[in-house]
């Protein structure tokens, strides 16, 4: 069932808020927990190869469960909780997870929303272990951060970049 490192009180809190969703719907929001904390159903039923009104059917019995919430303004969802949307993600076995991160990050690089969304790109591809990506888009997340002066969200995302395989040289010892 749920890992170990899951607060007894958050599993069975998921668990009853789960119980009566058939396999095929845990499904559903498994992989919109892969997605991250808000998604839109175009993308889950991209992801997840279900149709869309089957994953708008879901998504409404997880609203009436309070697992999601709805984001009329962003067209979306977003899990009620960080600790929910973790607890599904970890259901899935790193072997099926990871190419669902390779093929989220791929559909925002095609849709051409790189740029604006660089930190999500850089936590898909360090989730799928890709590490020259997850490399670029950490370091490009980092930029941004600091650019913004997140001074520490900028040092959290340059540390995560020099995990991946970063080159030596004289870039490795700017970052």
């Amino acid at each position: 069932s749920f890992g170990s490192a899951m607060p007894l009180s958050i599993a069975a809190l998921l668990s009853e808020r789960l119980s009566g969703f058939t396999q095929a719907e845990r499904n559903v929001l498994i992989r919109a927990a892969i997605i991250g904390e808000h998604f839109i159903p175009e993308h889950v039923a991209d992801i997840a190869d279900v149709p869309l009104d089957e994953v708008l059917s879901t998504l409404q019995r997880a609203v009436e469960r309070e697992i999601v919430v709805e984001r009329p303004a962003h067209d979306g969802y977003r899990f009620r909780h960080a600790l929910i949307r973790r607890a599904l993600a970890d259901q899935l076995l790193f072997g099926l997870a990871a190419p669902l991160h390779v093929r989220i990050a791929e559909s925002a690089e095609r849709a051409g929303e790189s740029e604006a969304r660089v930190s999500e790109l850089a936590y898909h591809y360090a989730a799928a272990r890709v590490p020259e990506r997850a490399r670029q888009y950490n370091e490009l997340a980092g930029k941004a951060a600091w650019n913004m002066h997140a001074y520490r969200d900028g040092i959290r995302f340059f540390t995560e970049a020099l995990r991946w395989e970063y080159p030596p040289g004289p870039e490795r010892a700017l970052l």
